[in-house]
């Protein structure tokens, strides 16, 4: 993941531009293995921090100091998991987090929390958790979420999730892999 980074920024750096001819690197002292395991996912948010999803939690980098969140049986307003598959921000700014088997959450700026979402069936039925691996926003700014059992799409005046496709053949397609 370091030579990924690297090479990411490398290319960044090999054009002259707001970072001038010759940008000044340095190393951030953050060993990810340590916290949240190996990183699966990298987004940045409006106010410009860098949001690292890992195999045991979740990372905000603010340009200065790291700070990690985990998963907290106790604490409702913790990340339901530490499994983080997937961060993104949606085009209202809002960050969302998809979990391995906890759901969805979004981040509570506010209170530096969050909200843990948990999807229904679609036909109404009992409450259950999925794993889910993609958050997707269409061009009508709809917030999708795809996982393992089906998709799910966020309804923002109800701030509730409903699920679509489930146990679908269409879940495993190579063309909804693409988005």
């Amino acid at each position: 993941m370091a030579f990924i980074l690297e090479l990411l920024f490398s290319s960044f750096a090999s054009a002259a531009g707001p970072l001038g001819d010759t940008p000044n690197f340095s190393r951030i002292p953050f060993n990810a293995s340590d916290s949240i395991g190996e990183i699966i996912t990298i987004s940045q948010d409006d106010l410009g921090f860098l949001w690292l999803g890992g195999r045991r939690g979740l990372a905000r980098y603010d340009g200065y100091r790291i700070h990690t969140y985990k998963a907290n049986p106790r604490d409702p307003k913790a990340l339901g998991d530490d499994r983080i598959t997937h961060v993104f921000k949606d085009s209202y700014g809002e960050l969302w987090v998809a979990t391995a088997s906890a759901g969805v959450a979004r981040l509570n700026r506010n209170q530096d929390n969050f909200h843990t979402y948990k999807i229904e069936t679609s036909d109404g039925g009992k409450t259950r958790q999925q794993n889910f691996t993609e958050i997707l926003e269409d061009e009508q700014r709809n917030l999708w979420i795809i996982g393992g059992e089906g998709i799910a799409l966020y309804n923002r005046a109800q701030n509730t999730f409903t699920r679509h496709l489930t146990h679908s053949p269409i879940i495993n397609s190579p063309i909804l892999k693409m988005l």
